[in-house]
């Protein structure tokens, strides 16, 4: 039963960050979520969303789950991408079954796991899993207040047969058990962090036979093609013929200029411009109610008088 529930999700909810470029209130209520993926538009999300309802979902049904935050490192383990350690910016899942525990995860982007991770394949090399190849490893440190901590990784390689070069994925405390209300802070920072990678530039991934990304200007298929999105025309045709997603043109245009900005100042000024945009466009009419009263009861006095 947990692997076919967590095949399902994987395959059937996209991967996406498109209310976050909008400055959508990102609710982490499962009524919200559950409201936002059954709409009429077919919505996915990211991990906070979909794997907190396959956590509550989990749950339902009697699974022991434990959650855990994890660091996202997207390096060659020997040449970090930063300077620091990655916030973190993850939530992934340990489920414990009768005799196994499996690592869970719907919603890691690129990547992602279409079966559950048995943590029996410890330090035991890799395996098969989707469209790549992943091996899940231990190591122990000692941390600065002098405590022993045991941290697991999860590697990955596009090449299912060839030896070529694993990147480190992210990495998990097992022993640092969470909360759901721990994720809400960390939500809120990768919704409003211009670093964060969800703010750069639109990701909209949809998982299965016909694995596709659209990432800002580019369109990947599974096979490692990569397609240059040159216009926002040619954007708005593929999220309707990949994701039957349909936005205005104004909006592709705005996206499609987010991801083409090249500096970090342009792309910040371009977000910026995308949620005001946004905001504008989607106020409600009952708005503007009390300011249409009160100018209208002005003239009115002003009438009488």
């Amino acid at each position: 039963m947990l692997s076919y529930i967590h095949r399902q999700l994987f395959l059937e909810l996209p991967f996406e960050n498109l209310s976050v470029l909008r400055d959508d209130w990102i609710s982490l209520d499962v009524k919200d979520i559950i409201k936002k993926i059954s709409g009429p538009h077919r919505r996915g999300g990211y991990c906070f969303e979909l794997n907190k309802l396959l956590a509550c979902l989990l749950l339902h049904l009697g699974f022991e789950v434990q959650l855990l935050k994890a660091r996202v490192w997207l390096d060659d383990g020997q040449t970090p991408r930063l300077p620091t350690p990655p916030l973190h910016t993850h939530i992934c899942l340990l489920v414990r079954t009768v005799p196994e525990t499996f690592l869970c995860d719907v919603a890691f982007g690129k990547i992602g796991l279409l079966e559950p991770l048995s943590l029996q394949h410890l330090n035991q090399g890799p395996v098969k899993n989707g469209h790549v190849r992943m091996k899940l490893e231990s190591s122990s440190c000692r941390n600065s207040a002098g405590f022993d901590v045991e941290t697991y990784t999860l590697w990955y390689t596009p090449d299912m047969y060839g030896d070529t070069a694993w990147m480190r994925g992210y990495s998990f405390v097992p022993a640092d058990e969470c909360h759901f209300v721990d994720f809400i802070p960390l939500n809120a920072a990768v919704h409003g962090y211009f670093e964060s990678p969800f703010t750069q530039r639109l990701w909209f991934e949809k998982r299965g036979r016909e694995h596709c990304r659209i990432l800002g200007a580019e369109l990947v298929m599974n096979d490692g093609q990569k397609v240059a999105i040159e216009s926002a025309a040619e954007l708005q045709k593929l999220l309707h013929h990949h994701f039957k997603l349909t936005l205005s043109l104004d909006e592709c245009k705005a996206l499609h200029g987010l991801a083409m900005a090249e500096k970090p100042k342009d792309k910040w000024s371009r977000l910026l411009a995308l949620r005001r945009r946004r905001r504008t466009h989607s106020w409600p009419m009952w708005h503007l109610a009390l300011p249409v009263t009160l100018l209208l009861a002005a003239a009115m006095w002003r009438c009488r008088r």
